[in-house]
């Protein structure tokens, strides 16, 4: 399976822009539109699950390919498409949204063992105080309530931004990863129930994406409560409600300068890193799903 560079950038271009789900509502309806009509030309089936807040209807996407043991528990690949305010949102996140799109294209055709869902998420940046990761919640809690399975959900954040110099990458505090100094890996964030699917997808990716430098971190869950990082995307979401998940991600704050600016532009992502990051996922997915 080749991945496209071309239909990353076009992605992330058409994806960018002011979309702020209470400061630009019919913007991020927009987007909703332009993923909706994408995953449906792929062949794959497309519902719209409404997520009511703030006397408004916003939408998750949610894409499905069915399969062959629909018994088995679900895979979820998920990305949030909402922007941060004033900010066009490039890295954060229509990098995510891209990748997401570019694994639901090349995998829509393949007959896997399992069922996997794209998952587009709405209101995952903060709407006021308090008030974020909107979308994916209202997902995760209707999938538990209705007794919905997953083996494990990726979460696609912010994963378009490389940074070679020394010196470029941040760490929280209390996380400590030796050798860490340049901004130029995929961060695979779980938690204890996801321990070992960081582990394969460290894994594979170095079988079948050599090229990509990937991190694995999973906090013991007494020093995890203390990094709020580890918290700050839609996969929380499924960790609140038992789900094992994971966060993919550049790290974002702790190396894109760019984090939340009016800078966070297409030209300042790494065509090369995002391109890796999809080819990653597409072959931990084929691998799990057992295409």
């Amino acid at each position: 399976m080749v991945v496209s560079s071309d239909n990353l950038l076009r992605w992330v271009d058409e994806l960018s822009g002011l979309r702020h789900g209470s400061e630009n509502p019919a913007a991020l309806e927009e987007r909703a539109v332009v993923i909706e009509q994408l995953l449906g030309r792929f062949g794959l089936e497309v519902a719209s699950q409404e997520v009511p807040f703030a006397g408004r209807a916003y939408r998750n996407l949610v894409a499905t390919l069915p399969g062959r043991e629909p018994q088995l528990p679900m895979l979820l690949l998920g990305a949030h498409y909402d922007g941060p305010s004033g900010s066009p949102g490039a890295d954060d996140n229509a990098s995510g949204v891209a990748v997401l799109l570019e694994t639901a294209r090349l995998l829509a055709g393949t007959a896997p063992r399992r069922t996997l869902k794209f998952v587009a998420f709405t209101l995952e940046e903060p709407q006021y105080i308090g008030r974020f990761l909107i979308g994916s919640r209202h997902y995760a809690e209707l999938a538990r309530r209705n007794g919905e399975d997953y083996a494990v959900a990726l979460v696609l954040e912010s994963v378009g931004y490389c940074d070679q110099r020394e010196g470029s990458q941040l760490l929280p505090p209390l996380v400590r990863v030796p050798g860490i100094s340049r901004g130029n890996f995929l961060a695979v964030i779980g938690n204890h129930r996801s321990r070992h699917y960081a582990e394969q997808f460290t894994q594979i990716t170095a079988r079948r994406a050599p090229h990509l430098p990937v991190i694995p971190y999973c906090a013991p869950p007494l020093v995890a409560r203390f990094i709020p990082q580890l918290f700050l995307s839609d996969h929380a979401s499924f960790w609140g409600q038992g789900y094992p998940a994971l966060m993919l991600t550049d790290t974002v704050p702790l190396r894109n300068p760019h984090y939340h600016q009016p800078t966070d532009t297409p030209e300042t992502l790494d065509a090369t890193f995002l391109a890796g990051v999809a080819l990653a996922v597409v072959e931990v997915l084929r691998e799990w799903a057992g295409t």
